[in-house]
């Protein structure tokens, strides 16, 4: 996943599925809670937009 900046942010799949979101597509735009991990930017919370 990118940022809006386009830096690359990191999404667990556990994330993704407590959101109930089974895939994504390039592009898409989702809304997501981003911390910094121990390897970089990390979302812990994501949503669609849509």
């Amino acid at each position: 996943v990118r940022g809006s900046d386009s830096a690359d942010i990191f999404v667990h799949m556990e994330t993704l599925r407590r959101a109930e979101i089974d895939e994504i597509e390039p592009g898409e735009p989702l809304r997501a809670r981003i911390v910094d991990g121990d390897k970089g930017p990390l979302a812990v919370a994501v949503e669609r937009t849509g």
